[in-house]
């Protein structure tokens, strides 16, 4: 059993499980203050849209970084570009595609890698 933020769970997925790459250590990742508190559980993976919901549309997209709980008004989520997601381990709505989802976020300025791509940014 693990015990994060001050609540018990046998389960806890951390940030590790979606970044595949974060090029800066700060700008990785940015908490997102919402405007009412959540109404379900997130994961880490989440794809969310500006309500802090599982998105059902591919507008105004965010990866969940922690996990988060009913009744918080706030999320941790990835950053573009100082992130590489793995496409995988993302979490989203039935009513989107894996491929749509990715796409929206790529033009975002996310960046993916998954067991078959390997590819890192340089400068």
């Amino acid at each position: 059993m693990a015990q994060f933020f001050g609540q018990v769970y046998s389960n806890v997925e951390t940030s590790s499980k979606v970044l595949a790459y974060a090029s800066d250590n700060v700008l990785f990742d940015k908490l997102v203050t919402l405007d009412s508190a959540l109404t379900a559980d997130l994961v880490v993976g989440s794809v969310v849209d500006a309500t802090g919901a599982l998105a059902t549309s591919t507008d105004d997209l965010s990866v969940v970084l922690s996990p988060a709980f009913a009744g918080q008004t706030y999320i941790r989520v990835a950053r573009a570009p100082h992130v590489m997601l793995i496409a995988s381990e993302l979490v989203f709505d039935s009513s989107l595609t894996k491929e749509a989802v990715v796409s929206a976020l790529e033009s975002a300025g996310y960046v993916f890698s998954d067991f078959s791509t390997v590819a890192l940014r340089t400068t």
